[in-house]
């Protein structure tokens, strides 16, 4: 009985660990950024369940962590991790001084398949700092309504 209980337990625990968004303290320094002050950077966090690979045709492999961008439009190339080929591309507008997130979800698309979408949400700085499961369901809401 003790060793179901503890399976159920640590199931449970390595569940949550897993759906853990938390994004790090580690940042990067896209070139675009590299000589511009705090206030003039876009700063884009990279959820732990994607894998940034590309900014604007260039390799930049981040995955949970923090990019510093100048502002403008950029192109992401992005995957799952621990996929194999490139999964998708997208695009973002990022303004100076402001916080995004990178993330993914994934919808039904007929039958037992599933859509994979990316998405760079716009959110506060303290929506930043504590961004986890239930802030990207409340974004995916409002970015359909």
């Amino acid at each position: 009985m003790r060793k179901n209980i503890f399976l159920v337990v640590l199931i449970l625990v390595l569940s949550f660990q897993l759906n853990a968004k938390k994004i790090t303290n580690k940042v990067f320094v896209h070139p675009t950024a590299e000589n511009l002050s705090k206030e003039e950077v876009a700063v884009l966090g990279i959820t732990k369940n994607v894998t940034l690979i590309e900014v604007d045709k260039s390799k930049f492999k981040v995955n949970g962590d923090r990019v510093h961008l100048s502002p403008g439009r950029h192109t992401f190339q992005v995957k799952r991790p621990l996929g194999i080929g490139y999964d998708g591309e997208l695009s973002a507008t990022l303004e100076a001084g402001k916080y995004y997130v990178l993330d993914i979800w994934s919808e039904p698309a007929g039958g037992r398949y599933y859509r994979i979408i990316y998405k760079v949400f716009e959110v506060s700085e303290e929506d930043f700092e504590n961004y986890n499961r239930k802030m990207l369901d409340r974004l995916i809401k409002e970015s359909k309504s």
